[in-house]
């Protein structure tokens, strides 16, 4: 059990994630996308933990169908590798930042769920109701250190 799950118990409030940039994550190959840097890597210093924070826009990535965030299976892995314990996706257009465990990526998408680009690519999600947190008005402030363009 988290940290995180604790307070909520007992009705105390969750100090929002924040994390402090060690790197840019990528470029990394995807079937669908080609080499893509999707987020990046570093101390989230609320959580004492090592994490991702990945920026999107709720309107084209959010999945609906699944209520849930989905990454190319490929990606889920190399994060693994980098040591990433926990998963933060940051939407820009409504401020919104969710919190998971690496583990929560642990879905399948199965092929009706993915796009004509996506249908060679495996894929893994975490449902929203699984989120250790869902934190407004959170995006701008969840990133310490220079974003950079691709």
């Amino acid at each position: 059990m988290t940290d995180q799950t604790l307070l909520r118990e007992v009705g105390g409030e969750v100090d929002p994630p924040v994390l402090y940039k060690d790197k840019q994550f990528g470029p990394i190959s995807v079937v669908s996308k080609g080499k893509i840097c999707p987020g990046y890597l570093g101390q989230v210093v609320t959580r004492d933990r090592y994490g991702f924070v990945g920026f999107r826009e709720h309107s084209s990535h959010y999945h609906r169908k699944k209520d849930a965030y989905v990454l190319s299976t490929r990606v889920v892995n190399a994060l693994r590798r980098e040591g990433v314990q926990l998963m933060l996706i940051a939407e820009e257009d409504t401020g919104t930042v969710y919190e998971w465990h690496i583990s929560h990526f642990a879905h399948e998408m199965p092929q009706s769920g993915k796009s004509d680009r996506e249908a060679n690519e495996p894929q893994l999600y975490a449902p929203v109701e699984d989120a250790w947190g869902v934190f407004e008005n959170q995006t701008e402030d969840v990133l310490i250190g220079a974003r950079e363009t691709n």
